[in-house]
């Protein structure tokens, strides 16, 4: 009856324990380059990138769609004609 409580024990305190490490993404801090904004700081990191022009908005600019086949990452990045 005491081993059976102790493997009990044993057995409940493994469901405690987590070897996980969760990652939240946090996106929203200002990144400054000689004290001016950077419009994308964290848009870097592209793995297998592929790379269209489209239209996204229907102002005849076009615009640039990347998808990141590795993550499954969509960036979107509107033409500003600047």
């Amino acid at each position: 009856m005491k081993s059976l409580f102790i493997l009990l024990i044993l057995f409940l305190s493994t469901l405690l324990m987590s070897a996980q490490f969760e990652y939240y993404r946090y996106d929203e801090i200002e990144v400054l380059e000689d004290g001016v904004a950077m419009p994308n700081p964290w848009a870097g990191g592209l793995n297998s990138p592929q790379v269209s022009r489209v239209d996204l908005n229907g102002d005849g600019a076009l615009d640039l769609f990347i998808f990141d086949r590795v993550g499954n990452r969509v960036l979107t990045f509107i033409n500003t004609n600047s």
